[in-house]
């Protein structure tokens, strides 16, 4: 069973609660204190989904916001490419 924290994030639709390692709480704290910039940096290259959601749901600012969505898109379109290779 793994373990991790519950951190609950209230959402527009609701509670979510993210089930993160204490690690990936660093990782996301340390991002926030950076300045806009980079923190924008940092963002881009975070792997896990939870930490950009923890990190979106408590940053304001609107550059690292921005560069949050960017990654995800281009976590999810990395993830597309990977699922159409599979034809081959």
């Amino acid at each position: 069973e793994e373990k991790g924290i519950v951190i609950p994030i209230t959402a527009k639709g609701g509670l979510l609660e993210l089930i993160m390692a204490p690690e990936d709480i660093v990782e996301a704290v340390a991002t926030m204190q950076l300045n806009a910039e980079d923190a924008a940096k940092a963002v881009s290259v975070i792997e896990k989904e939870e930490t950009l959601i923890l990190i979106d749901a408590l940053d304001t600012r609107k550059t690292v916001k921005t560069a949050i969505m960017e990654r995800i898109k281009a976590m999810e379109d990395s993830q597309e490419e990977d699922e159409g290779q599979g034809d081959a």
